[in-house]
């Protein structure tokens, strides 16, 4: 079997840079909406992905000694990534940096700490009201 790399760490800021520089000019006419909307396809990508995935495992069809495991696992960030790049985006185009958002990320888990939750039936969670 061959041994895994340890993968390089990513500079967020750089990675940021670039990506904001490609996305204004390469969809100048996208809003903070549209990315949004981009967010939604990604994200039903990302689920129809890893429900695939979730298929291939339970029927034994994924086999981690041929690498599809790795192959499935590589598509699954991919969407997760795109799905990322969205957000960011959409903050971005509405005047938020990724600061803003990481700052927002920890407010808002000082609030959700202090919230009491319940299960949904689709197996997501919602704070109580």
């Amino acid at each position: 079997m061959i041994e895994k790399m340890e993968k390089p760490q990513a500079d967020i800021r750089e990675i940021n840079k670039r990506y904001n520089e490609w996305a204004k000019s390469r969809f100048p006419n996208s809003t903070p909406v549209s990315s949004l909307k981009g967010l939604e396809r990604e994200a039903k990508e990302a689920y129809e992905e890893i429900e695939h995935f979730n298929e291939l495992l339970s029927s034994g069809k994924l086999d981690d000694n041929d690498g599809g495991f790795d192959v499935c696992h590589e598509a699954i960030q991919m969407e997760y990534a795109d799905c990322l790049m969205y957000i960011i985006d959409s903050a971005r185009r509405f005047g938020l940096t990724l600061d803003d958002l990481f700052f927002a990320l920890d407010r808002k888990l000082q609030i959700n700490l202090k919230r009491d939750w319940k299960q949904n039936d689709d197996k997501s969670y919602s704070h109580i009201k």
